[in-house]
């Protein structure tokens, strides 16, 4: 097997609350959803965290989240994916799916319950609930993007 891929999926933090599907799209971090940023930014720079694709719903507050644990990476890493808003488990691993070969390192930035389900489909673990500002590390036991699935990860750790 090449070298390991890992996929980082992680929540956005704590955001206002909004009102209805706009409402929901257009809700923005709250002073402490930031406070956990920089404390989980805190934790990657001591791990001297590194990552070739971040990609990112289109919401206000999965976007200040990107920007946030984003800073210092490149910006064409970066990639808005509309079907990260909402999104089912399947809908994630057929977006998963998709990424090259050569890509070794994916942060995914979304929102629940989506993402928690991902995390525990990939992993085999039963329900994870990744609270805002959660980060799942996953090493995947795949060669290519094109193999994850369910119980095709191992979950190597949460950080909050």
């Amino acid at each position: 097997m090449a070298e390991s891929k890992f996929l980082y999926v992680l929540r956005h933090a704590e955001a206002k609350p909004g009102i209805g599907i706009k409402g929901d799209f257009l809700r923005e971090l709250t002073l402490e959803g930031r406070k956990q940023l920089d404390r989980l930014l805190g934790m990657l720079k001591k791990m001297d965290f590194k990552t070739d694709l971040i990609l990112v719903s289109p919401a206000i507050r999965t976007l200040q989240t990107s920007e946030i644990i984003g800073f210092g990476f490149p910006s064409d890493i970066r990639k808005i994916v509309d079907d990260i808003f909402d999104a089912e488990p399947q809908t994630l691993i057929e977006l998963l799916n998709d990424i090259k070969g050569e890509i070794q390192k994916v942060l995914l930035i979304g929102h629940n319950p989506g993402i928690s389900a991902l995390v525990s489909y990939i992993s085999g673990q039963d329900y994870i609930s990744m609270k805002p500002g959660m980060m799942a590390i996953i090493e995947l036991q795949v060669d290519d993007w094109k193999m994850l699935g369910g119980n095709t990860g191992i979950l190597k750790e949460i950080l909050q």
